[in-house]
């Protein structure tokens, strides 16, 4: 399984995001979504989850949660936009990879049996491109990529 991770993307997406998610199986929007025009154009690709971020409000906030917990294959995420707002235990919740966005910063960090995630900013990094992280979920392995737009 393929699984395409973005986040930030303030009511844009390049088209360079279409085409790097263009053979995914899944797809994890980690917030500040901008507008649903966003999803439904990541929804034409494959299956979407998503948070909402500090930046979205209106009918985004109303239709995604701040948090939530995705089973993918023999895997468990943890979606969250801000990583402060992490309120679980993720070893204790059984949780294999954390995603999060907010920082505009590309992040893949283990910590433990925990894999932290962070795909960057598709529309406003900080110190560096705009990035996103494209997957491979084998059994219960998951191999990240960066890849720069």
């Amino acid at each position: 399984m393929k699984i395409g991770i973005l986040s930030d993307t303030h009511g844009r997406l390049p088209s360079r995001v279409l085409d790097l998610f263009d053979d995914v199986d899944l797809i994890f929007h980690a917030g500040d979504i901008g507008s649903l025009e966003v999803i439904e154009a990541l929804e034409s690709l494959a299956p979407v989850h998503a948070v909402s971020g500090n930046m979205d409000g209106g009918t985004i906030s109303r239709r995604f949660p701040r948090k939530d917990m995705i089973e993918a294959g023999k895997m468990c995420f943890y979606l969250v936009h801000e990583p402060y707002n992490i309120d679980i235990d993720p070893v204790a919740a059984s949780v294999n990879c954390v995603i999060f966005g907010h920082t505009h910063q590309v992040t893949i960090e283990e910590k433990g049996s925990v894999l932290f995630l962070n795909p960057g900013s598709v529309c406003l990094p900080r110190r560096g491109p705009a990035t996103v992280i494209k997957c491979l979920l084998s059994g219960n392995r998951l191999k990240p990529e960066i890849m720069t737009l």
